[in-house]
């Protein structure tokens, strides 16, 4: 002790000779030690210290601590969070007033990790460990209003996934209207293309169907008495019906021939002399027939073409064509209910209204040239013989129906009538009136049909 002591002389000599290094505190002891047992008769004894005020030479170290063991040793416990060295503590230290909180901090470690975590399951896991005491009500609580948050979570769930599903619903049932709109509309927009179409290839169809007049009921005095084949004069009566305006033309008659590939006339008939192109005799081309003369009457077919074509038309156009009877083309020809009683169809001036063989210039012209009859009929007086559907019998007239009659039940020739461009004018009178086989071809000869009204 004392400011002279040996022993603190040699240790303040050896803290300054060592100041710049770390010293271990033995070694500091061995080299304190070794200065005073060689510089000096104090000789240092290791043994307990009984007394810290002997005055025996004794020397002791002592290692000030900032905290005592018990509170180092919570601190390392506390700062590691280990619970066994918590034990240690607890153990070692019975007395430590640091006992109570070490006590506790189990509980609030836990109860930290709970917190945490935050969880349902975290809260019952603390619950059920530590029954009673600190957080156990906080705990509790918080663990009811995480289950409300998950019921709620759980009712906001199923409502987002409803409205979802209902959302689905609403698109697909939105699609499948969109869809089904949209075929609806293809189905409309295919069915007015259609529908044009159909009214396109109608008009087209129209325009090769003839146009007709109508021929309403009445009484007129048929025949004549200028050739034995026109007596006796006799009356008739007809039903109304509907004739053609005009005869039968080459574009319409063609229309019929081309659509079924059938019954061309004899100038267009392959194989046949007379055809146009590669026939022997061009006979039809002198008089003026081709495909482009679309307006001349057609000739060169027979008494049975005619009727094919009736029923094509028929078809085609939902009513029922046919070829006149005798009595019906007769009264048409007289101009029907509105007639004059001219000796022609629609004048006593033949060369008004027909072409014949002293003004057609030895061929056909086309329809509708000279003035029409009364009705507005026109070439029913020459131009062309027309085919009427009746047999063809020179006593007819004497046995005749009076009402819409029908001609013979049979025969062997069909009856034509009106003259034509070929014949003399005689021919050309509404009365006159001739016969010819079903089957002839001539090029004098064509047709018009009549129709229901």
């Amino acid at each position: 002790r004392g400011k002279h002591s040996p022993f603190a002389k040699y240790l303040i000599k050896v803290l300054r000779e060592n100041v710049e290094a770390h010293l271990p505190f033995t070694e500091l002891s061995r080299k304190v030690q070794a200065a005073v047992y060689k510089n000096s008769e104090q000789k240092p004894e290791f043994r307990e210290l009984k007394n810290v005020d002997s005055r025996g030479g004794q020397y002791v170290f002592h290692k000030k601590t900032l905290e005592p063991a018990d509170a180092a040793a919570f601190q390392k416990a506390s700062e590691s969070r280990s619970k066994w060295l918590l034990e240690d503590f607890i153990m070692d230290f019975p007395e430590s007033p640091l006992i109570t909180k070490a006590l506790k901090l189990p509980r609030e470690w836990d109860w930290e990790e709970a917190c945490q975590k935050n969880t349902i399951l975290g809260y019952a896991h603390f619950i059920n460990e530590y029954k009673t005491g600190d957080f156990i009500e906080e705990a509790r609580l918080k663990q009811k209003e995480l289950r409300r948050q998950k019921d709620q979570a759980d009712l906001d769930k199923a409502a987002a996934e409803k409205a979802i599903k209902e959302e689905e619903i609403r698109l697909a049932g939105a699609k499948a209207k969109r869809e089904a709109e949209e075929l609806a509309a293809r189905k409309e927009k295919e069915r007015r293309e259609e529908t044009a179409r159909l009214a396109e290839a109608k008009k087209k169809a129209e325009a090769y169907f003839p146009e007709m007049v109508s021929v309403k009921e009445g009484t007129f005095k048929m025949g004549s008495n200028e050739y034995d084949v026109e007596k006796p004069i006799h009356s008739v009566t007809l039903s109304d019906f509907n004739i053609g305006k005009f005869a039968i033309t080459v574009e319409q008659y063609l229309h019929f021939a081309d659509e079924t590939q059938s019954r061309y006339p004899t100038w267009l008939e392959k194989g046949n002399k007379y055809h146009i192109e590669t026939g022997k005799d061009n006979y039809y081309l002198r008089v003026g027939y081709s495909r482009n003369a679309s307006t001349l009457p057609i000739v060169g077919v027979s008494w049975e073409d005619a009727i094919a074509y009736c029923a094509w038309l028929s078809k085609k156009t939902d009513n029922t064509y046919r070829l006149p009877t005798e009595a019906e083309w007769e009264y048409a020809a007289r101009g029907g209910v509105a007639s004059k009683g001219y000796k022609f169809s629609g004048s006593d001036d033949l060369d008004s209204v027909a072409w014949h063989s002293d003004n057609s210039g030895s061929k056909p012209h086309p329809v509708g040239i000279k003035n029409g009859n009364e009705l507005g009929v026109h070439d029913m007086s020459g131009n062309v013989w027309e085919w009427c559907n009746d047999w063809y019998s020179a006593e007819y007239y004497k046995n005749s129906s009076v009402k819409d009659p029908k001609g013979p039940s049979s025969g062997t020739y069909r009856a034509i009538r009106g003259g034509s461009w070929y014949y003399v004018p005689q021919d050309c009178r509404v009365a006159g009136r001739h016969g010819n086989v079903p089957t002839s071809r001539d090029s004098n000869i064509g047709f018009r049909v009549v129709a229901p009204q």
